[in-house]
Formats: C-alpha cells, structure tokens, sequence
C-alpha cells in the first residue's frame, strides 16, 4: 500500500522538517495580497528556493526531489496589505514504502506437483 502523503499547512512562517522516507516534496506558495510576499528559504543563506510575490497575492507551484532539501526549511509567509489575505504555504511531501516486501517463495515444489509432464502422443496416467 502507497503511504499518504505528509501534508503541512503554514499561516504564519516557521520552518518546515524534511519527513524520513521522503521521495518528492510539492510545494503550494500563496503571497500575501498587496505586498506581502511568500517564500522558501534555504538554510543560513538568502537564496529564495519558491518565492510567491505580494503585489497582487500571486501563486507560485513548486516541485522538489526530497534529496535535493535540506532537512530544514525556512518558510516565509507575507502578511496581506491593508484589506488584503495574507499569504500561506501548503507543503506535501510524497513518502516511500517503508514495510518490507515479503520474502520470495519457491514455487518449483507447487509447479511440479499440479502439472503433468506430457509426452507427445501419450496420455496422461
């Protein structure tokens, strides 16, 4: 079975946590309308990974490889001008399977037994 996803909604900033077992993290930026911009930042840098502008409270879809993260992320929510929303961040992050496959089975002893070697021109005993 498919794990459901790790989704986190985020009104105000914080920092978002990697998840283990994480394979691929879909990001949702909603700036904040009338100047409050939305965005990712990359740890102990200033290097926007998403960023969602405020002028008009635009919307900004992002994809990352969940290798390609740090295992912490800022996030930057633009409060909305006078009257305006303010922004949000909506981050899904896709997890692997982590319960083991079961083990192999040797099917050789249930083939042999249920079928019969057939010669051509001979019958079945």
């Amino acid at each position: 079975m498919t794990p459901q996803p790790d989704i986190q909604y985020f009104a105000e900033s914080g920092n978002w946590h990697k998840p283990e077992n994480a394979v691929r993290t879909d990001i949702l930026l909603q700036g904040g309308g009338g100047g409050g911009a939305s965005y990712l930042l990359a740890p102990g840098t200033s290097a926007f990974s998403a960023t969602a502008t405020g002028r008009d409270g635009s919307l900004n879809c992002a994809s990352f490889l969940a290798s390609a993260l740090p295992a912490t992320v800022e996030i930057v929510i633009g409060k909305g001008g006078q009257g305006a929303a303010d922004g949000y961040a909506l981050v899904i992050t896709h997890l692997a399977r982590t319960e083991a496959f079961p083990e192999p089975v040797d099917v050789s002893s249930i083939l042999t037994s249920r079928f019969v070697e057939r010669t051509p021109g001979r019958t079945p005993d």
